[in-house]
């Protein structure tokens, strides 16, 4: 029986242009685009001290009804977690110290158990990885 080799060159691929409106002007827009923002900021955490960072109003202006409520619930208590560090850097008492970084492990625990299983793709993921992310920044000054 005959053997046959066909070559198969992929087609061009055409560019797809950049949408003539920005994601914001969408309904919804600016909720996913605020949220994602603040998500790759989170991930991009290295260090205990970034995480004291001032976060700015996820739900400002963006109405009653966010589209995915469970993912800004989600950010709203990352910002607890934030407080709680800044109460940890500005503590002298080693006792107080460690109530705060146990207060913002238990936040994040809550996160991880109550929200984050509700949360659809790909953000149950990101949101998941940010948590993991800073329980590990936390352990190590627990170790310290």
């Amino acid at each position: 029986m005959p053997v046959f080799l066909v070559i198969v060159t992929p087609s061009p691929r055409l560019p797809v242009p950049p949408s003539p409106r920005p994601l914001s002007s969408y309904p919804g827009g600016e909720e996913i685009e605020r949220s994602f923002a603040a998500m790759a900021t989170f991930l991009s955490y290295n260090e205990l001290s970034q995480l004291s960072s001032p976060i700015p109003n996820l739900t400002e202006n963006i109405g009653d009804n966010p589209i995915r409520p469970l993912v800004m619930k989600a950010l709203e208590r990352l910002s607890a977690v934030s407080a709680e560090i800044s109460a940890y850097e500005t503590a002298s008492e080693p006792t107080a110290k460690v109530a705060a970084l146990g207060r913002a492990t238990g936040i994040l625990e809550e996160i991880n158990s109550h929200i984050v299983p509700e949360i659809m793709e790909p953000e149950k993921q990101i949101i998941h990885q940010i948590i993991e992310n800073w329980r590990q920044l936390i352990w190590r000054n627990f170790m310290v």
